[in-house]
This record gives C-alpha cells, sequence and structure tokens, in this order.
C-alpha cells in the first residue's frame, strides 16, 4: 500500500488526503485511489484511508495476490488497480520487466488514442519505472 498511496494520493496545503475531481479523469472523484465510476457504491469524497486499505485487501484477495512470486504481484495488483493487469500478465508471461514495459506502451498507446488523457502519460510513465525499482531484488 506504501507505493499505491505514493502514486494515488491528493494533499492539501497540510498535508491531508483530499478528493480529487480532475474533469479529464474518467473514474470521476478520487481519493486514495479509489474512484467513483469503479465504486459507485463508496462514498469516495469522504473515504477515509481505513476504508480505502479494506478495498485494496478486498482486491488483493479476490485477485490471489499472495500466490503470485513476490514481485509479481505487486505489479500486478498495481495494474489491476490502475487498468490492463490480466491481458498484461498474460502477454508478459510473467516477467516482470516485460510486464512493465507492456505496461508502459500501454500507456503510451491509450495517450495517443485519447488527447483528454495525454496529460496523464508522463505521470503513468513515472509510475512504471517507479515500480520496476520498488520490485527490483535488494
Amino acid at each position: 500500500m506504501p507505493f499505491l498511496f505514493k502514486w494515488e494520493n491528493a494533499y492539501d496545503k497540510h498535508g491531508n488526503v483530499v478528493a480529487e475531481h480532475d474533469p479529464n479523469d474518467p473514474g470521476g472523484t478520487t481519493k486514495y485511489g479509489i474512484d467513483q465510476h469503479s465504486h459507485p457504491g463508496v462514498d469516495v469524497e469522504n473515504l477515509t484511508r481505513e476504508q480505502a486499505l479494506a478495498i485494496y485487501k478486498s482486491d488483493w484477495d479476490k485477485w490471489n495476490i499472495d500466490a503470485m512470486p513476490a514481485g509479481l504481484g505487486e505489479v500486478y495488483f498495481d495494474a489491476m488497480e490502475n487498468g490492463g493487469g490480466d491481458a498484461l500478465l498474460k502477454q508478459s508471461g510473467g516477467d516482470i520487466n516485460r510486464f512493465l514495459d507492456l505496461r508502459a506502451d500501454r500507456f503510451r498507446s491509450v495517450a495517443k488514442s485519447n488527447p483528454k488523457l495525454a496529460g496523464y502519460l508522463g505521470g503513468w510513465l513515472n509510475r512504471v519505472e517507479d515500480l520496476r525499482r520498488f520490485v527490483a531484488p535488494k
């Protein structure tokens, strides 16, 4: 969760996590990476950190991440939460670096085909590279 929260949180001037209302984000209102479109029954605007963690834990368990090899599970989980996990896992054959390369290519394709999302490309690519470092053997 520290990695996910690093990339998914917006903060106010006091350092508090706040909901984002980006008109270009197809997910709508988002807080802690939980978006209104994907979670219509959740009060995203007032979501707490604990509630977000419970949602992520439910997803982690549903996708059986604990059964995946270290590193690959984290990469797959992040992609499932941020788009394209199943297809990328299959295409990569479970190779972490291939998975991340494919994910970067997917982001480039999305940005090219949808100008409203092109502004996110730099952040998406930075996230992929940060994830690559995060899962690298220590």
